[in-house]
């Protein structure tokens, strides 16, 4: 076999594998593509086996789907070295760039058929620590929340993570009839209830929508 057919054979092989991965993951191209922070063309390139990605692109592959890197070159042919999917994110992206989040936690790991059945992708989440009182009767201190960072303020009440500086708080916010919405914490005697217009919610730093609450005893 000539090099540049070996060569060739090694582009087509991570060509098919980085598309079983993605779709083992339920993830669209552009799910892919936001998740490793590449542009477009440059991944797609991969999976039309157009070019291969270097070792360092792989190991951000690995990282991001939870795959062992080696799997997509052929060193092994075992694609997921486990069924969990440890969420380390401690960054989230602003106006102003990437802001490490002081509260957020990478001790957490779920089944990624648990986080595919809640409709939950891996490179959508990050987890917090719950720094106070403010929610004690939903969120203890010291509870960690699950954040879906796809989810933003709707049409009903629940309960979402908002970046204050460089820490998470969580708050209820609640739409009013009169267009106005209330952002409040169960702890309302210490931290009492805001009313917010459209354009003071739009100006909050709202990161994303409480999914799960893992409670501490």
């Amino acid at each position: 076999m000539s090099q540049q057919s070996g060569r060739q054979d090694k582009k087509e092989l991570i060509a098919d594998r980085l598309v079983e991965v993605r779709k083992h993951l339920g993830w669209s191209i552009r799910d892919a593509v936001e998740a490793l922070g590449y542009v477009r063309s440059r991944y797609t390139n991969w999976e039309l086996g157009i070019r291969m990605p270097g070792y360092q692109e792989l190991e951000d592959i690995g990282n991001v789907t939870g795959c062992n890197p080696g799997y997509f070159v052929g060193w092994t042919n075992r694609m997921i070295d486990s069924r969990y999917v440890v969420l380390d994110r401690t960054t989230v992206k602003t106006s102003d760039g990437s802001l490490t989040v002081q509260n957020a936690t990478d001790v957490a790991a779920y089944r990624d058929d648990y986080l595919a059945e809640k409709g939950l992708k891996h490179s959508n989440l990050i987890t917090v620590k719950a720094e106070d009182d403010a929610m004690e009767g939903v969120i203890s201190k010291g509870d960690l929340a699950l954040i879906d960072m796809s989810r933003k303020p709707a049409s009903v009440r629940d309960l979402f993570a908002i970046l204050v500086g460089d820490r998470i708080w969580l708050r209820w916010i609640r739409p009013e009839i009169n267009g106005s919405y209330t952002m409040s914490a169960e702890n309302s005697h210490q931290y009492p209830d805001e009313t917010l217009s459209p354009d003071q919610l739009q100006a909050l730093n709202i990161i994303g929508r409480v999914a799960i609450i893992e409670h501490e005893r």
